[in-house]
């Protein structure tokens, strides 16, 4: 009697189980068969059933399944220092943005030149950038991420070192303008580039994190200029963030 209850509840699940099963079998159809039994298969005895697995928990529920059990739901020694990659690239990027900033007040100095005449040296940056993003990272989809960011980080480093040896404002401005376009292309491909290695699950993270280097390596140029200016000269801190970039 004591295990009358929990039999009871068994036959229950098996009998749940079956009604599940029978109701997502689907038929195969025989072309052999007359029109008759074509149209009604349940006349002939040679329809052959072919039973499909059920998933009472729909897609949704099932792809959170599948994402539990996969592979790639956890982080690999590949993705962990591919996402670490576009995080120091990404710094870099912040860096070299914000160098410019750091060296104006010294450079209208020097230069003997206006706060609004140095403002084109800001905007060619900016300019740069945007047409980098917009024309020259769309081609990471046809050489690969590597060589793209490859190939910004080369116009990163050069615009950045010879920088250091301009003497006017419209070579800063067209040396800007180039260091731009490196910087917008790398931008754009280390995001895609940590969304893409990124587990399924961690995509959202990876991209927050990467872009998260931005400030930190703005933050740290800032340090940076402050103590390298003084003593080396405006040059030190273009310098500085360009063999930081020709190093990675």
């Amino acid at each position: 009697m004591c295990l009358e209850g929990p039999r009871v509840i068994w036959n229950n699940i098996q009998n749940s189980k079956a009604k599940c099963y029978n109701s997502t079998r689907s038929i195969v159809w025989n072309p052999a068969l007359p029109a008759a039994e074509a149209r009604n298969p349940e006349m002939s005895p040679n329809v052959h059933r072919r039973p499909i697995r059920a998933f009472p928990m729909g897609l949704s529920a099932l792809s959170e399944e599948a994402e539990a059990i996969s592979p790639t739901s956890s982080w690999t020694p590949l993705q962990i220092r591919t996402l670490a990659l576009c995080f120091i690239l990404s710094m870099l990027d912040g860096a070299d943005v914000l160098v410019v900033s750091f060296v104006a007040p010294v450079l209208t100095k020097a230069w003997q030149i206006s706060d609004a005449a140095f403002g084109i040296v800001f905007s060619s940056g900016l300019a740069g950038m945007t047409l980098g993003a917009l024309v020259i990272a769309p081609f990471a989809d046809l050489w690969g991420r590597r060589r793209l960011i490859l190939l910004a980080t080369v116009m990163i480093a050069s615009g950045m070192l010879l920088s250091a040896l301009t003497t006017s404002i419209a070579e800063l401005v067209a040396l800007r303008f180039w260091t731009g376009l490196g910087i917008g292309s790398m931008l754009a491909s280390i995001t895609a580039l940590a969304s893409e290695f990124a587990p399924t699950r961690y995509r959202a993270f990876a991209v927050t994190f990467a872009t998260a280097g931005y400030p930190v390596g703005a933050t740290f140029a800032g340090i940076a200029a402050g103590a390298i200016i003084p003593s080396w000269g405006w040059q030190g801190i273009f310098v500085a963030v360009g063999r930081g970039s020709a190093i990675m």
